[in-house]
């Protein structure tokens, strides 16, 4: 791995690998995530990757005045409008389930950062892709509010049961987000907001007040669920949000208050325990570099980042750039020491749904001459199920290979299945 610092360098080559991952309609590639891995299917996906590209191409017309950002966003608008459906969801949004439409919280975290976009466009006299702004509507009036409100709670639910008892407090604060700038894109805002202060409301509703836990909010509304820092990190924007709209301060206070839980569960390496558990030790690993990165991002998100927060995330990266320009996925996937020399597969592999998150970051915290990047194949041990393997990354293929020098694993970038997977 190279020791590339975060600078222009970092950037040119994470822009460089991006885009060994488009296909014909969009961002491709294998995709390993918290729940579980989508390696079959690599075709263009329309989940959260789309949320720390926006931003970042946002980030970076910002800082150079490149029109070439904003053209990227033209052209990420429009694929995200024609991967709609006639129900308002969208096609492969479950990142590490996918091929599936309807994916929570990658829907409406898509759209609001789509959202952010459009907005940059239009203050540079750049015109907005024909039919996006239906398809927020949509979205919004047709999956959101119609089939996705639960109505005994008051919030949001992942899936279609309008009493489902339990909800995902990080998929609701991306739908407040998104119902937020559609309101602002021309929604009807007295009626929104009934549904914006009620999800809102429920995210407070589970926030733990005591304790160890304190200010975090879970993973899901079940009693006894367990906390990721990481996850608890992005519903920040959303009650920030929700105090500016309202005026009402509590959202703000909640805000705080989780910040100050995610801050106190920060590693020494910069990242954070995969998951927290009441009366069990922390699981530590895997600790996802993306899903770190995306904490920084919540919190410039929202205004409420501070110098350490990162400090620590360029601590967690410092070292990490690979030569084809990505950077690992996650240390410890399948390892509950850290002490293993040989990172597993899923450690190495690198997806747009994480990288996204890395770019983003560094894109709005380093400013200056673009740079250029000239990517080399990456050639790096990995343990693989049944022993040790190989992983090797070209511009034009992914492969993971055996002992014997087999593949186990093959993608050829741009194809929508992955030609080999005995994994």
């Amino acid at each position: 791995m190279n020791s590339l610092n975060h600078n222009e360098n970092s950037i040119a080559g994470l822009e460089c690998w991006i885009e060994t991952m488009r296909t014909g309609s969009g961002y491709g590639g294998p995709s390993v995530g918290s729940q579980g891995i989508s390696i079959d299917y690599c075709g263009a996906a329309f989940d959260w990757r789309y949320e720390g590209l926006l931003d970042g191409y946002a980030a970076r017309y910002r800082s150079t005045g490149r029109a070439d950002y904003l053209d990227r966003i033209e052209r990420d608008l429009l694929a995200i409008t024609s991967a709609q459906l006639i129900n308002g969801t969208f096609r492969n949004s479950w990142f590490d389930l996918n091929p599936y439409e309807g994916g929570m919280p990658h829907e409406p975290a898509m759209l609001a950062a789509a959202c952010r976009a459009r907005k940059l466009l239009i203050e540079n006299g750049r015109t907005v892709p024909s039919g996006f702004d239906k398809a927020v509507e949509l979205f919004a009036e047709t999956r959101l509010l119609n089939e996705l409100w639960n109505r005994l709670l008051h919030t949001f639910n992942d899936w279609l049961q309008s009493s489902f008892e339990y909800f995902t407090p990080h998929s609701v604060a991306a739908a407040v987000e998104l119902l937020i700038e559609y309101a602002e894109l021309g929604g009807d805002w007295k009626r929104l907001e009934y549904y914006i202060t009620g999800a809102a409301d429920s995210l407070l509703a589970v926030q733990c007040t005591a304790g160890a836990f304190s200010g975090g909010i879970p993973l899901t509304s079940r009693r006894g669920s367990a906390f990721s820092p990481a996850m608890a990190a992005r519903c920040a924007p959303a009650l920030i949000k929700t105090a500016q709209t309202t005026g009402q301060e509590k959202y703000r206070r909640a805000a705080e208050a989780l910040a100050g839980f995610v801050r106190r569960n920060i590693r020494p390496d910069g990242g954070f325990a995969f998951v927290l558990s009441e009366g069990r030790p922390p699981q530590q690993f895997p600790v996802i570099l993306g899903a770190a990165a995306d904490v920084v991002n919540s919190f410039d998100h929202a205004g409420l980042s501070m110098p350490d927060d990162s400090a620590a995330l360029q601590k967690l990266l410092n070292g990490k750039q690979m030569a084809n320009g990505a950077f690992p996925t996650a240390v410890g996937f399948g390892n509950s020491s850290g002490k293993i020399q040989i990172p597993d597969w899923r450690d190495i592999l690198p997806c747009c749904g994480w990288q996204d998150k890395i770019y983003c970051f560094l894109s709005r915290h380093h400013s200056g001459t673009p740079d250029s990047f000239s990517p080399a194949d990456i050639r790096l041990p990995v343990r693989i199920p049944g022993g040790r393997g190989e992983y090797i990354e070209t511009g034009k293929n992914l492969y993971i290979l055996n002992r014997h020098g087999k593949p186990v694993y093959h993608w050829e970038k741009g194809a929508k299945w992955a030609l080999v997977n005995l994994i």
